[in-house]
């Protein structure tokens, strides 16, 4: 089973690896973190900051020589995967002892398998405290076991993974003083001591010392105080409104509502069975407090990697769970659960059985209703922000974003979008393009100050993470950059776009002027915007081909919002095969910058979709409105226009 997971899970970070389906910076931060500790320093240039100024993950010094002999962002992805599987046997040894029967401890680790949160944390970008799902099990395995030495090397290892992993060892350690055997002080004192030290070095000593305000995590908990220590003693004196907390969130009902389908998804993978444990499970509870007490909704779900330390203590609370139902059917019996009893034919081995094998079919459910791979959305509020396939547009504009990155220079300075940045994180010079964009720090407002020493920018501007940085002055600040290091545009494809330092050869994304479009037209949104045309379409173009489309526009006045446009294509019998919709002026050119009275021509190289079947098709163009995202489709002042739906017809063309 873990060999299947591992190969399945290695399949995926490989698809999503190729088509560019990563979307956010963590993977291109330990790649670049492993990258420089081969030189000796723990500057993230990714980051911008000290890599232990952003979190205590000492575990990526030890993982860094993996990278070095394989130096290729797949080898921590198949780390992160053979680690995440290992952890199976983990809860196999542990269920072994305590339920006494090998069939039901093997169905124990199929649900640790196919537990939701523990493939999503696989999937998404790479992180080092991922590794502690397993380590963290085996910690409290030797601790069950009574083996000092491995337990304390399972918990060092834990604790090397993240500034958090303390919340757990701690109250591991308090656990341990309730276990009624010999010694058991010692196992309790290591524990919170191993995790008292690991706190102060890391918030007392090291994090304060790397970090100089880049990055600002006392932020994540500013509705309690505004600063850490001053959240800490606001939940301490309202006991109250913290539990309100830990399930609604006021006037925020969608907030609300991912909070309380938290605790479902968390349960029902291992049948509610946690539940019948609660000692247990409540060595979790610090951590769950720490993600449903933030003001960051992504910390209230299962999509991503924050319940890394909540996983393993909901599995060992089920084997335990079901343990406290087969003793209260042999309560009265002598000997109690012996491997006698679940070994023969007993009505607790039957029991143990069915409800083990219950316990994966409910697994495997919920797999079906929110999984990582196989989820159908359902009793999920909010969706992966990663897909593991590609889209239509995806698969179309990967050869030319592949082509984009190997015109970079390799010992250039580089500022990259989300979507590239992992396959440009092995030099010491590299920027994500999105702290450019927003200005400031990704966790803090603390200025970014505008590199100067760039000589390559590739990015995909319709990548959703990178537009989540929106601000209003964002192309201002993205213009003045490319200035600075004389960048200019050298190819496109879609919304990806790849600049040059001093390029010879160069192309023309926006250009104002006066122009006479080939198909004229007018079409004006809120006043401000107008649409004053486009140039003729080819007449054929082949699947994955790009095809240049001129747009024509105004701005009438100064635009209080972003403009997009969505990108439609119709087959012959008028039904949709094809949307996309990217911002208008590629975010480096924003409708409200534009100067008053000047036409402005945009260029976009639409890149048509490999999955379209041959033949004509039309192609239309809508226009949508929105601060940052767009939010609703733009309202011509056109009736007629209006009455369609704000929809244009910008042409035929055969697809081959």
């Amino acid at each position: 089973m873990m060999t299947v997971y591992s190969a399945v899970f290695i399949t995926v970070c490989a698809i999503k690896y190729a088509y560019f389906l990563y979307n956010d910076f963590d993977l291109a931060m330990d790649v670049n973190t492993a990258f420089g500790l081969r030189s000796g320093t723990l500057y993230n240039s990714v980051i911008g900051v000290n890599y232990l100024g952003n979190h205590m993950r000492l575990l990526m010094i030890v993982l860094a020589p993996f990278y070095w002999l394989a130096p290729h962002p797949m080898t921590l992805l198949v780390i992160q995967t053979l680690a995440s599987a290992a952890g199976a046997y983990a809860v196999y040894l542990f269920a072994r002892r305590v339920l006494k029967n090998g069939f039901v401890a093997v169905c124990f680790a199929a649900v640790f398998l196919l537990y939701p949160s523990l493939g999503y944390a696989n999937a998404y970008e790479f992180h080092p405290e991922v590794l502690t799902t397993a380590t963290l099990l085996f910690a409290f395995y030797f601790l069950w076991t009574k083996r000092l030495g491995w337990m304390i090397v399972f918990a060092v290892l834990s604790l090397l993974g993240k500034e958090n992993v303390p919340l757990v060892i701690v109250m591991m350690g308090l656990y341990a003083f309730l276990l009624k055997r010999r010694r058991r002080w010692v196992y309790a004192v290591t524990l919170i001591g191993l995790g008292a030290v690991h706190l102060f070095v890391s918030f007392g000593l090291v994090m304060p010392a790397a970090n100089r305000g880049e990055v600002g995590l006392e932020s994540i908990y500013s509705e309690w105080g505004p600063s850490t220590g001053q959240a800490v003693v606001a939940m301490a004196k309202d006991p109250v409104r913290v539990v309100r907390t830990l399930v609604t969130t006021p006037d925020n009902p969608q907030d609300t509502q991912l909070k309380q389908f938290y605790y479902l998804q968390v349960l029902l993978p291992v049948m509610l069975l946690s539940l019948l444990s609660p000692l247990t499970l409540a060595i979790a509870l610090p951590s769950i407090a720490q993600h449903l007490l933030s003001s960051r909704m992504s910390d209230h779900t299962i999509v991503y990697h924050y319940m890394i330390q909540i996983t393993p203590i909901v599995m060992l609370s089920a084997v335990l769970g079901l343990r406290n139902v087969l003793r209260w059917m042999m309560r009265g019996i002598p000997g109690g659960l012996t491997e006698e009893v679940m070994n023969t034919r007993t009505p607790p081995r039957t029991l143990g059985y069915i409800l083990s094998v219950f316990a994966v079919l409910f697994a495997v459910m919920s797999n079906v209703l929110f999984g990582p791979l196989t989820g159908l959305g359902i009793l999920q509020p909010r969706p992966a922000s990663q897909a593991n396939l590609p889209s239509a547009y995806d698969r179309a504009v990967v050869p030319y974003m592949a082509e984009m990155v190997s015109r970079v220079p390799e010992d250039a300075g580089v500022a990259a979008g989300f979507r590239c940045l992992q396959r440009l994180a092995y030099r010491s010079n590299i920027h994500s393009l999105h702290h450019i964009f927003k200005g400031s720090y990704t966790l803090s407002e603390k200025p970014y100050p505008i590199p100067e020493d760039i000589d390559a920018v590739v990015v995909d501007t319709s990548n959703w993470m990178y537009c989540s940085f929106f601000r209003v002055d964002g192309g201002k600040r993205l213009r003045k950059f490319f200035d600075r290091n004389r960048l200019v545009p050298v190819m496109s494809a879609g919304d990806a776009v790849l600049l040059l330092r001093d390029a010879k050869e160069s192309i023309k994304l926006y250009e104002t002027g006066r122009f006479v479009p080939q198909q004229p037209y007018r079409a004006t949104y809120n006043g401000q915007l107008t649409l004053r045309g486009w140039d003729g379409l080819p007449v054929s173009v082949a699947r994955g081909e790009r095809m240049p489309l001129r747009t024509y526009w105004q701005s009438v006045v100064s635009a209080d919002r972003t403009y997009f446009t969505e990108l439609l294509l119709y087959d012959v019998y008028q039904r949709p095969v094809y949307r996309h919709v990217r911002h208008l002026g590629y975010t480096f050119y924003p409708a409200h910058d534009w100067p008053r009275g000047l036409d402005v021509q945009e260029t976009y190289q639409f890149v048509v979709p490999l999955n379209l079947r041959p033949g004509v098709h039309y192609l239309c163009l809508r226009v949508l409105e929105g601060w940052g995202q767009p939010r609703q489709v733009s309202r011509p002042d056109e009736p007629g226009l209006a009455r369609r739906a704000g929809i244009i017809r910008l042409g035929t063309i055969e697809v081959r």
